[in-house]
């Protein structure tokens, strides 16, 4: 699946695009050739936004490419802002603290896919209630669509440290929540 992963974000980068949200992932290992097209996207100067994934807080669970150091590493919290349970959680092998931010993942009503969740409907039939820390990551990478629509001259690295610096601390470690639940309105 890498193979196709590398393609498509390749294939962002040359279509122009400024935000690549990731809503997916697989276990890390060194010389990960998704990590690294998405470590060269952000070079480019697309801002890469990537789910942590579902493995829960017990530590060294963020999944692969959010174990990027440049992207914004996406976990995830519930309306109330506790941490899901089922938020990956750093720290990464090498040390590095991750995730970065926390944005709403727990009972999110989004569009549904042909049959997929028909049990979890919410809204309407067309609408499933779902939870995951994919369905964090485009809260985060709406924010950083906005970040760059008020700041063009924004580097990837500025929008995420934009996100990272106006987080709410929610009390949880580093390691689990990175700098906190985001604050679209602050970081605006």
């Amino acid at each position: 699946w890498s193979t196709d992963i590398v393609a498509g974000v390749e294939l962002a980068v040359a279509d122009g695009v400024d935000v690549i949200s990731m809503s997916l992932g697989g276990l890390p290992f060194p010389d990960d050739p998704v990590v690294q097209s998405v470590d060269n996207a952000i070079e480019a100067g697309v801002v890469a936004v990537v789910a942590a994934g579902n493995d829960g807080t017990s530590g060294n669970t963020i999944n692969s490419p959010g174990n990027s150091w440049n992207c914004i590493t996406v976990g995830a919290s519930d309306d109330n802002d506790t941490l899901a349970e089922f938020s990956s959680s750093g720290p990464l092998p090498d040390g590095t603290m991750k995730p970065d931010v926390l944005a709403p993942g727990v009972e999110i009503c989004a569009a549904q896919w042909a049959d997929a969740y028909s049990d979890y409907q919410c809204l309407d039939n067309n609408h499933v209630s779902i939870d995951g820390t994919s369905m964090a990551t485009p809260h985060v990478a709406g924010l950083a669509a906005l970040l760059l629509q008020k700041n063009p001259g924004f580097t990837p690295l500025q929008v995420k440290y934009a996100i990272r610096a106006t987080a709410v601390d929610l009390g949880y470690p580093f390691f689990q929540q990175g700098a906190g639940r985001v604050d679209a309105l602050a970081a605006i």
